[in-house]
């Protein structure tokens, strides 16, 4: 048992927990009642924010806004990936027209995922064809799938 001091109304109660902080439902209703007020004031208060990209000042409708429109959220996402590196595979090459040749193509580009999905599904199907033939021999030796890879591990 602890003694503690309720923070609503300031009277001495007795806990079973240490982390009561009223004294009865109604201290706790009125704490709680007095925590939304402010918060709902705190939100409603209008802020004025730096635009991250083009420096103008703004009210954003929600509190995590960092870019006064789209446009200048398009920039900033950019300049980030750009920053960390997180570009695609063709913004590696020169688009000033000298040497084409090297450039890929959309369809290339296509062919390179399609061929890479390919690799992948046969890759999983390859896997799921050893598993159904563990499956399959552990029936055989009547035991559970865990239980043969167990027995198998130990070997």
């Amino acid at each position: 048992m602890y003694k503690m001091i309720c923070i609503q109304c300031g009277k001495e109660f007795v806990s079973r927990t240490r982390n009561m902080k009223t004294c009865s439902d109604e201290c706790r209703k009125a704490r709680n009642t007095e925590f939304k007020q402010k918060y709902r004031a705190m939100k409603r208060e209008k802020k004025t924010v730096e635009c991250k990209t083009c420096g103008k000042m703004f009210h954003p409708n929600e509190y995590h806004k960092v870019y006064c429109s789209i446009e200048c959220a398009s920039k900033g996402y950019g300049k980030a990936k750009r920053t960390l590196g997180l570009t695609r595979e063709y913004d590696h090459y020169d688009w000033s027209g000298e040497g084409v040749t090297d450039v890929p193509t959309t369809t290339q580009l296509q062919i390179r995922n399609v061929a890479y999905n390919k690799s992948v599904r046969k890759r999983r199907e390859e896997n799921m064809r050893l598993l159904a033939e563990d499956v399959a021999e552990a029936d055989r030796l009547g035991m559970s799938y865990g239980m043969y890879m167990a027995t198998r591990s130990g070997q």
